[in-house]
């Protein structure tokens, strides 16, 4: 998407990650009222370990963090109204580029199967992930899996 801008997420950008964590939470479980979440999300943001995707207004509409001591995407969201436009894959690219490359990256996503998840799967296997982990239940009960995206080289 070339109208839309990735960047450091702000304090101020925190509103509308609780927006979008609302829209996600059938899918996730409940997040936009959990001191937990928000308290978790802002330490990311505060830390710089997380990135907002605006759309060509300049509305954030999508949102990545990362655990760089775990080499781990901990979120990922985009707003239906700009899914399948590109976001999700310039958010991962930001979150990798932050990443250690010298080291595995995990993810926990959708598990193969998940209807509603079939968009997520297909963007982290397009970047290299495989499932590794045994499958779990989120919070929202959804079948999630550990997925996996080796260090280049690494068989």
């Amino acid at each position: 998407m070339r109208d839309a801008m990735i960047r450091r997420t702000h304090a101020d950008d925190l509103p509308a990650w609780r927006q979008v964590a609302r829209q996600v939470e059938p899918l996730f479980g409940p997040m936009a009222d959990d001191p937990g979440f928000l308290q978790a999300i802002a330490a990311c943001v505060d830390a710089g370990n997380a990135w907002t995707a605006l759309d060509a207004q300049g509305r954030p509409v999508g949102f990545v963090a990362v655990d760089p001591r775990a080499n781990d995407i901990t979120w990922l969201a985009v707003v239906s109204t700009h899914r399948g436009c590109g976001l999700g894959a310039e958010l991962v690219r930001a979150a990798l580029d932050a990443l250690d490359g010298s080291r595995p990256v995990t993810v926990e996503t959708f598990a193969p199967g998940v209807p509603h998840g079939a968009g997520a799967r297909a963007l982290y296997l397009g970047f290299g992930f495989t499932d590794t982990d045994a499958v779990s239940r989120n919070p929202a009960g959804i079948a999630t899996v550990i997925m996996r995206r080796s260090v280049a080289g690494e068989g």
